[in-house]
């Protein structure tokens, strides 16, 4: 009995099945349709590396002068690898790089689907012309027209479009920008769209694309490694980035050494002001006890009996 309601059961839902079999189509359908969608218009993202080598103060010896050195406070600055790998992904360090190259700024060729982003070969460009450090976050839609550039703010939907000429300075909020444009490289009956990012903000999301690893725990070698969703600005920003991590370690090596030039030169001063002093006292001494120069006067007593 139990074997006959079970074929049973199994006709009815395979019946089912082919009663259904139009809604398990489309969703197959849909679903490959979303996946090849998602592989057509997602955008990938790369990933640059680098090595970073490190000296290790602690085993480049430099002898007993260096030791010397070393005992002093203001020259013991041996690198702690862990504090190294901090550095790099340091907020201020990651605003710099992106205030001296411009990563706050992107530039988009307006599409039907999405916006291509443009990196290196953009017939415009947006001029900071007050302090973009403290810049606040833009969206700007560009669109040339009769030899000028139409520009709306996206961020604000009561702004009114205004037009300008290229190069011609303008003021949205407390920012003043210009933007100049080449009309020779442009696509004709292309809109651009602009993005200005706030730099203590991007700095933070950038921290989160930079990923350092030591490459074993005996060396002193440092792996960074940088994500990006434009291939050739992801080496571009790992570049800029240990360019001014050097700048910023050579820097902090000149100012120590200036503090302890500054620290020895007045111990030095210190010193002779010390010596005269005791110079001083010991002439004091002399006069008071009588004491003369005998030395003195034993070559002046020879030179005396030498001429007679």
């Amino acid at each position: 009995m139990n074997k006959n309601n079970t074929i049973i059961d199994m006709n009815d839902l395979f019946k089912k099945i082919a009663f259904h079999w139009p809604l398990y189509l489309i969703v197959v359908a849909v679903a490959v349709t979303g996946a090849l969608s998602y592989l057509r218009y997602a955008k990938p993202r790369y990933l640059s590396s680098a090595k970073l080598y490190l000296k290790d103060d602690d085993k480049k010896g430099g002898g007993e002068e260096m030791d010397m050195l070393k005992s002093l406070s203001l020259f013991n600055n041996g690198k702690n690898i862990e504090n190294e790998m901090e550095v790099l992904k340091s907020p201020i360090l990651v605003g710099k790089v992106i205030q001296d190259n411009n990563f706050n700024i992107r530039y988009f060729k307006k599409g039907t689907v999405s916006n291509e982003e443009l990196y290196e070969h953009n017939p415009l460009n947006l001029h900071f012309l007050t302090d973009s450090s403290q810049t606040g976050n833009y969206t700007l839609d560009v669109t040339p027209e009769n030899g000028l550039l139409k520009i709306k703010s996206v961020d604000d939907a009561s702004a009114t479009p205004f037009t300008i000429h290229a190069g011609e300075p303008f003021t949205i909020r407390k920012d003043r920008f210009s933007i100049s444009y080449d009309p020779v490289t442009a696509e004709q009956n292309v809109a651009f769209r602009i993005r200005i990012d706030s730099i203590p903000q991007l700095a933070y999301e950038k921290i989160e694309d930079i990923g350092t690893a030591l490459v074993n725990r005996d060396a002193t070698v440092i792996v960074v490694t940088y994500e990006d969703r434009v291939a050739k600005r992801t080496a571009h920003f790992l570049n800029a980035l240990l360019d001014t991590y050097n700048e910023y370690t050579l820097d902090d090596k000149n100012r120590v050494a200036l503090k302890t030039i500054r620290f020895l030169t007045v111990r030095i001063d210190s010193l002779k002001d010390e010596l005269g002093f005791l110079e001083r006292q010991e002439e004091s001494f002399k006069v008071k006890r009588g004491i003369t120069d005998i030395e003195g006067n034993s070559k002046l007593a020879l030179e005396q009996e030498k001429q007679a």
